[in-house]
């Protein structure tokens, strides 16, 4: 898998959603997820693929995490997401206290 930063939903085993820029590094052994959010709420009649094209619905809740790390193995597939439509929430580096 060969991620450079694009911004992707990311599905995990045992039911976990994220969305962030995705990379992997350490020759395939470490996936990342930077400016993480865990996605709680699709709030979509479409599914995540009508998150991913047209961006968050007023009824999408997120949940900042910052960064994560995890195993390849962990990840069942990812979605590439128009970065326009996100934009709003990757424009700076997001603290927590944001």
């Amino acid at each position: 898998m060969n991620l450079n930063g694009e911004i992707r939903i990311v599905v995990l085993s045992r039911g976990w959603i994220y969305i962030g820029k995705c990379y992997c590094t350490d020759l395939g052994q470490t996936f990342r997820i930077d400016q993480a959010y865990n996605i709680r709420r699709w709030g979509t009649e479409r599914g995540l693929g009508q998150i991913a094209i047209n961006g968050p619905t007023e009824n999408t809740v997120l949940d900042f995490y910052g960064e994560i790390e995890l195993e390849p193995i962990n990840v069942l597939h990812t979605i590439v997401c128009d970065e326009e439509k996100w934009s709003e929430h990757y424009k700076a580096k997001r603290k927590f206290d944001d």
